[in-house]
């Protein structure tokens, strides 16, 4: 990034409203680069992720960097991935399924 603290934290904070304004990375965008890899109904969702400082200087450690570097972590996530398999043996015994369930709170 910049040499700077000053414009390192500047375009991270340009990057980081650039991302909450559109989180959801279109197929169009997502093959901008390679095509055809993305179908065109496919997204991909950015959000804020949390991580733990000891995680960050493991990460900056495995870099290879002296000292520790802005960092602002995101994960991707609803990510749709075509799979060979079909319907039958997505449901085989091994497999386990978690199903999140939004709903309201009743109040007395």
């Amino acid at each position: 990034m910049g040499g700077e603290a000053s414009y390192q934290y500047e375009l991270a904070g340009w990057i980081m409203r650039l991302i909450e304004d559109t989180p959801v990375l279109p197929a169009a965008v997502l093959n901008s680069t390679t095509p055809d890899v993305f179908y065109p109904d496919e997204t991909v969702d950015i959000t804020l992720a949390e991580l733990r400082t000891e995680d960050l200087f493991r990460i900056w450690d495995v870099l290879g960097v002296n000292a520790y570097q802005l960092s602002i972590p995101y994960v991707a996530r609803v990510v749709h991935i075509d799979s060979s398999h079909s319907r039958a043996e997505e449901f085989d015994a091994r497999v386990q399924e978690r199903i999140q369930r939004a709903g309201q709170i009743k109040r007395a």
